[in-house]
Parts: C-alpha cells; structure tokens; sequence
C-alpha cells in the first residue's frame, strides 16, 4: 500500500513539474492585475454589479491577458534568452522547447476570453477585451518594443482597453469615471516600465531595447520618471474633483499618489540608483493595489459617498 500511495505522489509531483512552465507563461501575476482593472472599470460605472457579471468580466479579461501573456512569451524566447532578468524563463532554459506550442496556447485563450467576454457580457466588452490583447502583443510586443522608446506610453493603451472592457459591461454604461480611469491606466504604463529599465539598463542595451534610460542620462530618465508620475498622480486624483468617486476613494487615491511620488523624488535626487529605481517599480504596483481597493471601498461601501 505505501508503495503504491509513493507511485502517486510521484506521479502526482512528476505532473505539477511539467505544468509549471506553462503556467509561468502565462504571467498568471500580470494577468491578475488585468482582470482587476477590468473589474474597477466595472465598479467604476452607474449601477453596482451583481457577482455573476464580475465574475463573467473577471474570467474574460483574466483568459485573454493570460493568452497575450504566452504570446509574448512565444514572441520574444530570443530576447529573454540574453537579459539576465528574463533568462531563467521556461523558453531560453529549454524546460519548454516549442515555442509553436505556447503561440497556439496563447492565441486559443485571448480567443477563448474575447468570445467569452462577447457571449457572456456583451460585444463591445469582448471587443474591448481582444483589442486589449491586441495591443499587448502586436502593437506592443511586435511593432514597438524593439524600435521606439515611445513603445510603453502607446503599449499602456492595453490596460486602458482593459478598464473599458469591465466599464463597457456596467448596466449604466460608460461613465465618466470609467474614462477616467482608463487614462490613469494609460499613465502608469511609462513610470513603471522606465523604473525597472533604470534598474536593468544593462539588460535592455544588450538585448537592444530603446527604452527611454537606454537611450538618456540617468539624470533625465529620472526627470522623465517624475513628470510621468507627476501626470499619473494628477490623473489619479481627478475622479474626485469631478465628483466620480467620493471621500473614501479619495483617502486611497491620496495614500496611492504617494506610492509612486516618494521614489520618484528621491530616484530624482539620485539619479540611476538601482535600489530606488525597483522601490519605484514595486511602488507603482502598489499604488494600483490601493487605488483598485479605493474604488472597490468607496464604490461598495460609500456609495460614491
């Protein structure tokens, strides 16, 4: 009998191990904070959503960002392969070998959550949800990253397509606030991406990836960093002074903007120091973190209070 329970687990084990590289492919993190962004696009519209149509724009959107996340996987094996933070991932290690597999594994889930999102919401939320998609993979990861440091302000049209896939899903429609938080969406992109180039300037010159640290002094990516930031706090704290949200979300936006203004000053004050470089990456995450859970809050509790 113990022999036998041993076999299975073994098996058990033996089959959790080759799951793992297709899970990490699908940058399940990411694609996390997609769905939650298509969901605050949701709360963010006139009517308060039942459970059932949260959880049909969750599954949707989460599908779709976790296919665009294989893609680009699939897309850029060969720039993983020399960047010494991407190296270890499933495609350059060989703990997958074919790259063809996880294209198809890819474009099946963006398809699956984009018919999802159009059968089970409505079509303008599927079609916002490829179109999110879309431009993660091809107008981003294709068209972009490898020739323009311009590639992360359009590449943040993606999360802003996520918002209106949930918001485009609200009984009450598009509102005010849902735009709103696309263009806070649209902002992040930039801060974010250019903190972490910052910290792996080495890694983006060798791989030959024009982002903006690549190409500038540290002192003015610094300086580009915190006008992002600067526009991205502004643009947070709006739906407030346009009456969107009310004072509950207004205590989380505020503990948001500081999130990502304090190591932007000090990234300013000390330009290319690694360490605060990541506090500003990791910052940025939090301060979506906050801002979602203001909405969430203010939306649920106060009532737009």
């Amino acid at each position: 009998m113990r022999a036998t329970v041993e076999r299975l687990f073994c098996r058990e084990t033996e089959g959790l191990v080759a799951l793992k590289p297709y899970l990490e492919v699908l940058k399940l993190r990411i694609a996390m904070v997609t769905s939650l962004s298509a969901v605050a696009g949701l709360m963010a519209g006139g009517a308060i959503p039942g459970p059932g149509l949260v959880a049909a724009v969750t599954l949707s959107v989460l599908l779709a960002a976790m296919g665009a996340g294989a893609l680009n996987h699939a897309l850029e094996a060969d720039l993983d392969a020399v960047m010494t933070r991407t190296m270890d991932r499933p495609l350059p290690t060989g703990r997958l070998t074919e790259r063809g597999h996880v294209a198809i594994l890819g474009a099946i889930l963006v398809v699956a959550g984009s018919l999802a999102g159009g059968l089970l919401v409505g079509p303008i939320t599927g079609l916002f949800t490829f179109l999110g998609a879309f431009t993660y993979v091809v107008i981003y990861t294709k068209w972009l990253k490898r020739k323009t440091w311009m590639n992360v302000i359009i590449g943040g049209l993606a999360g802003s397509f996520a918002v209106l896939a949930g918001a485009a899903a609200n009984p009450g429609g598009l509102s005010h606030a849902s735009w709103e938080l696309a263009l806070v969406l649209f902002l992040w992109s930039p801060s974010h991406f250019w903190a972490l180039a910052v910290a792996f300037r080495d890694d983006y010159k060798r791989g030959g990836v024009p982002m903006l640290p690549v190409l500038v002094g540290p002192r003015l990516a610094a300086a580009s960093i915190l006008i992002s930031d600067i526009l991205l706090a502004a643009a947070t704290l709006l739906p407030f002074f346009t009456r969107s949200f009310g004072y509950l979300y207004l205590i989380g936006a505020v503990g948001a903007v500081l999130w990502l203004l304090i190591p932007g000053v000090r990234l300013y004050l000390n330009p290319g120091n690694r360490e605060i470089a990541m506090a500003g990456f990791k910052g940025s995450m939090f301060h979506l973190a906050v801002l979602f859970s203001a909405i969430f809050i203010d939306r649920g509790i106060g009532g737009g209070l």
